[in-house]
């Protein structure tokens, strides 16, 4: 008798949990959480940065959002308790406004370049940026263990292009105006265990900024293998 009544009590919370869980309540209820997570993300405004005559650029940065690059990951980043997300661009000629991105990531670094004059031409500037936007390990967040791509991107803030290998970690670059040339250091995931560390091949990849696509890579496979060769 004592089974049959508890078997019935059981039975009883079961139902009354799962009606709990269809109930306009209980629908409010979740609503109101990703209500409240979603105004936990705080949008914080950057100084205004003269990208040209022509564009105003905004940096736009995140707070409270835990599933971004965290205040420990950065001495940069750690006093501000905020990350670089996202970057308005104004157009001061036709006063429209326009997002860099548009999808998740932490701009983790970004610098306008200012590119060798061609004769007869106005001298011209790119946006290079740095961006952690896939969550490489798995551990829930964007940080600086995850891959770190390059990309170039217009002065106006379009025509954003990738210019390193997705599954890389961009560890340097450096333009040289005289031969109009982005040089970068990337490291793969050449053991593809999702991780980046001394266990990784690294290249050097070079780009025109004037004809921006997929960088190509200075030390190819036989050069590797003659390196290999060597120290054997």
């Amino acid at each position: 008798m004592n089974v049959k009544i508890f078997s019935t009590i059981a039975t009883s919370v079961l139902l009354a949990t799962l009606a709990l869980a269809c109930s306009p309540i209980w629908e409010n209820r979740l609503n109101r959480t990703a209500q409240a997570q979603e105004e936990d993300t705080e949008l914080i405004y950057g100084e205004i940065v003269d990208a040209s005559p022509e564009y105003i650029m905004i940096p736009v940065q995140v707070a409270g959002n835990k599933g971004l690059l965290s205040q420990d990951s950065s001495s940069e980043y750690r006093g501000k308790g905020a990350v670089p997300v996202n970057m308005v661009f104004h157009s001061l000629k036709t006063g429209q406004s326009h997002l860099l991105l548009n999808k998740k990531a932490v701009i983790s670094q970004w610098e306008f370049l200012e590119l060798k004059k061609e004769k007869d031409k106005p001298a011209r500037k790119v946006l290079f940026l740095r961006l952690i936007e896939t969550d490489t390990n798995g551990d829930e967040k964007f940080d600086w263990n995850d891959a770190a791509v390059g990309y170039l991107a217009d002065i106006s803030g379009k025509n954003i292009q990738r210019i390193t290998p997705s599954n890389a970690q961009l560890s340097g670059w450096k333009y040289d105006k005289n031969r109009d040339i982005i040089f970068m250091r990337v490291m793969k995931d050449s053991d593809n265990n999702k991780k980046f560390n001394s266990q990784d091949e690294v290249n050097f990849i070079k780009v025109s900024p004037n004809n921006p696509g997929q960088g190509k890579e200075i030390i190819n496979d036989k050069i590797q293998q003659q390196l290999k060769s060597s120290l054997k």
